[in-house]
C-alpha cells in the first residue's frame, strides 16, 4: 500500500503540473477499463517480455483495484480500494464481482 500511495501520488502530482504549465485539466480517473487492459499487457510483452508477478496472467489488473484472483470479501476490496481514491482527481469506479447466486438474494445485496 505504501508503494501504491507513492505511485499515485506521483499521477496527482504530475497532473496538477500540466494542468498549471499548459491551462488544460489534466486528471486522474479509476476505472475498469479491461480492454485497455489487454492490449496494454500486450504491448508490454512485446517490449518488456513475460515478467513473473507482472505480465504472467492474461491481462494487467488496472487502475486501483485489487486483482481479481485474490479472494476476499466485497467490503474487504472496498476497504482496500477507498485508500487510493483520494488520489484522484477526476474519479474513479468501484465495483465487485459476485457469484451468480446473488442474483436470487437481492435482499443481501441491499
Amino acid at each position: 500500500m505504501k508503494l501504491a500511495k507513492k505511485v499515485e501520488g506521483l499521477f496527482k502530482d504530475r497532473c496538477a503540473e500540466f494542468k498549471e504549465k499548459y491551462k488544460l485539466n489534466f486528471g486522474v480517473y479509476y476505472t475498469p477499463a479491461e480492454n485497455l487492459c489487454y492490449t496494454a499487457l500486450k504491448k508490454f510483452r512485446n517490449k518488456y517480455g513475460v515478467i513473473p508477478n507482472v505480465s504472467d496472467k492474461e491481462f494487467f489488473t488496472n487502475s486501483i483495484h485489487v486483482p481479481v484472483w485474490h479472494q476476499l470479501s466485497p467490503f474487504d476490496k472496498i476497504d482496500i480500494e477507498s485508500q487510493l481514491t483520494g488520489y484522484s482527481s477526476a474519479g474513479c469506479i468501484t465495483y465487485v464481482e459476485l457469484d451468480a447466486s446473488a442474483v436470487n438474494n437481492t435482499k443481501a445485496l441491499e
